[in-house]
């Protein structure tokens, strides 16, 4: 349920493998997935993405960040799928009009910068899916430590993803569990050439 949750939210975390909780970056899109990569350089910072998919389905993730001295660093976002227009028909096959299809998370996230390194960072997920008359809602959390070593550029990170639960359900009685994840990641560049490599676990 909500797989959607799991799509990645632009187009350099796709390049990644999708997963990129421990590449420290200027780009809060990465944040969707590790919100304690969330950092003052992402003060009013606006991001924007959108994918068309295959039979009109099309996905994307906008998102904003506000970043306060002394207080830490903020970001707001959507992230949605739509899954198109379907015809809807009786049982016979005659046509009684169209409906629509999709999914939206609503994040509200903080970070703080706890030393020189090391970083702590969280948000919340209010979740509405509509599937024609069957809707259904949920809230999730993610929850993020990253380790940040400029000097070595090295980049350590564990997330947890997706710790929540459904709040009303699309039929009565059928309750489902989210798409929770448990993540670690390291990353480390080279010095003196424009690669970094990126070892990432999901369970």
């Amino acid at each position: 349920m909500y797989r959607f949750l799991e799509l990645h939210p632009n187009a350099r975390v796709a390049s990644l493998g999708g997963i990129a909780i421990a590449t420290k970056a200027p780009d809060i899109n990465l944040t969707l997935q590790n919100p304690s990569l969330l950092s003052s350089e992402m003060n009013n910072q606006v991001a924007y993405s959108h994918l068309f998919l295959f039979s009109d389905i099309q996905a994307g993730y906008v998102a904003y960040g506000k970043h306060i001295d002394q207080v830490g660093t903020f970001s707001a976002g959507i992230h949605y799928i739509s899954y198109g227009n379907f015809t809807r028909t009786a049982d016979n096959g005659e046509k009684m009009g169209t409906f629509t299809a999709g999914d939206y998370s609503f994040n509200v996230g903080y970070a703080r910068q706890l030393d020189k390194n090391f970083s702590v960072g969280g948000q919340v997920k209010f979740i509405y899916s509509s599937l024609e008359a069957y809707t259904s809602t949920g809230l999730a959390v993610d929850a993020g430590i990253t380790y940040h070593n400029p000097e070595r550029l090295l980049t350590i990170a564990a997330t947890l993803n997706n710790v929540g639960t459904q709040l009303t359900t699309y039929t009565e009685n059928t309750k489902e569990e989210l798409p929770f994840s448990a993540n670690v990641g390291i990353s480390k560049k080279l010095a003196n050439a424009p690669f970094r490599f990126t070892i990432t676990g999901k369970q």
